[in-house]
């Protein structure tokens, strides 16, 4: 099983050069079972801004169509508009084959403070 926590960057700034964010996309997803991106290195493999969690859920299904199987978002923000954040979400998105059919489980889990 390769898990791949793609560690680029964080709260908008970008820790490596943009060149090895389509080395992730195009020869590291295809490979990888798990991949485990925070909020921004989300946005930036599935190439989409991130502000609610149903675009978060669309990214996960993105990314999981160019080869992980398993995609967690490791911390993730939505928008609150100016207010200081009352919880820390963790989004998952994993297919899974039930008695013969594929089915798509989503996991939402807040983290109050």
């Amino acid at each position: 099983m390769f898990v791949c926590d793609p560690v680029m960057g964080d709260l908008g700034q970008l820790y490596v050069p943009m060149e090895l964010v389509y080395l992730y996309r195009s020869k590291v997803l295809p490979i990888c079972d798990v991949l485990t991106p925070n909020q921004y290195e989300c946005e930036l493999l599935a190439e989409m801004e991130l502000r609610m969690v149903k675009d978060a859920t669309r990214a996960c299904k993105k990314l999981r169509t160019l080869g992980p199987k398993v995609v967690v978002i490791s911390s993730f923000q939505e928008d609150s508009e100016g207010e200081t954040p009352k919880e820390l979400v963790v989004i998952g998105s994993v297919e899974m084959v039930v008695g013969g059919l594929r089915k798509l489980f989503t996991n939402l889990v807040n983290f109050n403070t």
